[in-house]
């Protein structure tokens, strides 16, 4: 490379770093792993349960121990979804921090608060905090049977009609860490907290608002983002040159 091409590229490292665009790339490709990370999460978590929907006969009282190790496995896939979901709203709350318009200030707040309102998203949030300083959600099994003449067919694999994952709703407003929101949305169930509904809503409500985000933050820094992308290709042409 002729000495006039490594100057070149010497500067244009210089102005690649020390540009705005770079740092704004950088954070965007942070929260995209974050939102990498919170799907594959979703999947495992979901494959899960599609799982326990498709093997009833881990229900069967000589499948006790079967059922066990399938509900640890279930927790920690629960625990993973929880901490991601929770890291991809602080990994953008984040990032807005660095933001410098009054208007995207302004919407984000009010769109934030709005999120943080809504009792399943703040059921999560917490939950976060229940399994960090209290205990790991206990994940129990409930059943809808099949009736007929001679009473409900317990025990009776043929006999289920419906299963659920869930966790106990009176058990978990043992704690008074509740915030106002995940308190009323406990209240609001009966008996258990559906867990495939609830993860299902929560990761639709929160791939929406990250796409809320993204949209907004590559508009607001499009100016910042395409000096970055002009000076990164001109390295890569000088690069390939090498």
């Amino acid at each position: 490379m002729p000495e006039s091409d490594v100057e070149k590229l010497a500067e244009l490292y210089r102005r690649r770093d020390g540009a705005k665009g770079t740092k704004i790339v950088r954070m965007i490709e942070s929260i995209t792993t974050t939102r990498h990370i919170l799907i594959i999460n979703y999947e495992e978590l979901t494959t899960a349960n599609d799982l326990f929907m498709k093997n009833w006969s881990l229900v069967e009282p000589k499948n006790k121990e079967e059922l066990n190790k399938f509900l640890i496995e279930y927790i920690r896939h629960l625990y993973n979804y929880i901490a991601s979901f929770c890291s991809l709203l602080d990994h953008i709350d984040a990032f807005h921090g660095d933001a410098d318009d009054p208007q995207f200030d302004k919407d984000y707040h009010r769109k934030f608060e709005h999120l943080k309102n809504n009792g399943r998203v703040k059921f999560i949030m917490d939950l976060r905090n229940y399994q960090i300083h209290r205990q790991l959600p206990i994940v129990g099994v409930e059943l809808s049977y099949m009736m007929t003449p001679e009473g409900i067919k317990i025990g009776e694999i043929a006999g289920i009609t419906k299963g659920e994952l869930s966790l106990n709703k009176e058990n978990l407003l043992e704690w008074d860490g509740w915030t106002a929101p995940s308190k009323k949305y406990l209240k609001g169930c009966r008996r258990y907290v559906y867990l495939r509904e609830l993860i299902n809503d929560c990761q639709h409500i929160i791939l929406e608002f990250y796409e809320w985000f993204s949209d907004r933050i590559k508009k607001l820094y499009q100016v910042e983002l395409k000096i970055y992308f002009e000076i990164q290709s001109e390295i890569m042409r000088l690069e390939r040159m090498s």
